[in-house]
């Protein structure tokens, strides 16, 4: 062993435990605190209660994802190129980033600008939004996703790792989807900005403490090799070549923009159903709260579907069931929030297997990498496929602003819609996301490679390298 890699070996004090999962779990948290409240409330606070139109807030998404073309696969090659501490590769950007990422996420909902022009409105939201989005939560959460195939190389390890981030995902949104509304709307359908940010400092505060947890709970123990010779422009534009040729990575970018756009795009709508297509915020906290908690119920069942079916195959039922469901509650028409509501539970129930199998879908696609190309890429590789989210993210943002735009939609506080535009809002709620979802299900189904055979052959040849390599 050279003298850098002696410098620069990993100090593992304990074997890979519940201890790496619950902190695992607990950052995913973090980042969810933030990524949720953006997700879901950004746009009717800056619609509601700025009175920004929605086709503009809608269009910040799309713009900020041109932005994080570059951010992101940056953030990764930044990621992979750095200096192995003590500690690892990845761990020490959960504590550099922990609270600028908490700061800016409360800045962006900031209810005093609500008396400003509204050229300094959407300057203001677009300048905290890209710092939020494009920088700062980038460049945790791409080191954060990374840590998933180096806190443990054994493939079961990585899946209990992806389901207990995911429990924390379900938990924290579920939280978040009956504290929100309950917070900052009334029963009448007004949102009330002072309790929106008093509401944000909080939780981004929150955010930056669970990122500290996290960091004290991990432990990286995959000893990464070191790039002495740094980062190289034309070697990573190579690595992003092999992936766009790659039709597992193709796969599974294509299924993941359109699985968050569906999500992202149904809990945005969700907000103006209730608000003005059914009128009654209550059975909102009942939707969302049991929207994100239904997952719950395919968690002890994954690893049952998984060997009997395989992920791709379980993972494709479950999408399309979704958008089914969507798609014929869009024929029903609704009139009633509780039968809403537990309509949309039930469609929760149906997605969750993919919802809790999600991110184990890219440690196979970085296994299946590493057996073609003979090397790793686990920060470019979780790089790109961040960015992919962030494209559904603004896909879903971009869709239904414009489509709330189109269909007459009126931006400000104590504006009543007109019997056409809500009947129309809950047109869009239904079949906008019913789609996506419909679409990223045929994606997984006929052109994911990766299917039940090939990816347990995978886990045997991984197994055999790391046993040459011990």
């Amino acid at each position: 062993m050279s003298e850098q890699a002696g410098k620069n070996k990993l100090k593992v004090t304990r074997p890979f435990g519940i201890k790496d999962q619950l902190g695992y779990m607990i950052g995913n948290i973090g980042n969810d605190l933030t990524f949720f409240l953006a997700s879901n409330f950004f746009m009717v606070f800056y619609t509601n209660v700025i009175g920004v139109s929605a086709a503009i807030v809608g269009n910040l998404f799309g713009i900020a994802r041109l932005v994080d073309a570059f951010t992101d696969v940056s953030m990764g090659a930044i990621a992979d190129n750095s200096k192995t501490t003590p500690v690892g590769k990845f761990k020490p950007w959960l504590k550099r980033m922990a609270f600028p990422v908490g700061i800016i996420s409360a800045l962006m909902y900031n209810y005093f600008i609500s008396d400003w022009n509204m050229s300094a409105k959407i300057v203001y939201m677009s300048i905290t939004y890209l710092l939020w989005g494009s920088i700062f939560y980038t460049s945790i959460n791409i080191p954060y996703g990374s840590l998933a195939s180096v806190i443990s190389g054994k493939s079961e390890d990585r899946a209990s790792l992806s389901t207990f981030r995911s429990i924390g995902s379900t938990l924290i949104q579920f939280l978040l989807g009956v504290l929100v509304p309950a917070v900052t709307y009334t029963t009448s359908g007004e949102v009330m900005g002072s309790h929106f940010t008093m509401l944000a400092i909080v939780l981004g505060l929150l955010a930056a403490v669970a990122y500290l947890i996290c960091y004290n709970m991990v432990q990286e123990r995959v000893q990464l090799p070191q790039n002495d010779e740094g980062f190289s422009l034309s070697e990573f534009f190579g690595e992003l070549a092999q992936l766009i040729k790659d039709r597992g990575f193709l796969a599974l970018m294509f299924s993941t923009m359109f699985v968050l756009a569906g999500m992202i795009s149904l809990s945005q709508l969700m907000q103006y159903m209730f608000l003005d297509y059914f009128q009654n915020t209550n059975y909102l906290k009942l939707a969302t709260a049991g929207l994100t908690i239904a997952g719950l119920v395919a968690a002890p069942f994954v690893s049952t579907l998984t060997r009997r079916f395989g992920k791709k195959e379980a993972g494709a039922a479950s999408l399309i069931g979704t958008g089914l469901i969507y798609i014929v509650t869009n024929f029903l028409n609704i009139e009633d929030p509780f039968i809403f509501s537990l309509i949309v539970i039930l469609a929760g129930i149906v997605l969750g297997y993919y919802m809790m199998a999600m991110y184990s879908y890219v440690t196979d696609v970085i296994d299946d990498f590493q057996i073609k190309y003979h090397e790793r890429k686990d920060g470019t590789i979780y790089a790109v496929y961040s960015f992919t989210r962030k494209v559904g993210q603004a896909l879903a943002g971009v869709l239904a602003g414009n489509m709330l735009q189109w269909i007459g939609y009126v931006s400000g506080q104590n504006v009543t819609q007109t019997p056409e535009v809500t009947q129309s809002i809950y047109n869009v709620g239904t079949l906008l996301p019913g789609g996506l979802f419909l679409i990223a299900g045929l994606i997984l189904a006929f052109m994911y490679p990766l299917n039940k055979k090939r990816v347990n052959e995978n886990v045997e040849t991984i197994a055999k390298i790391q046993a040459e390599e011990n």
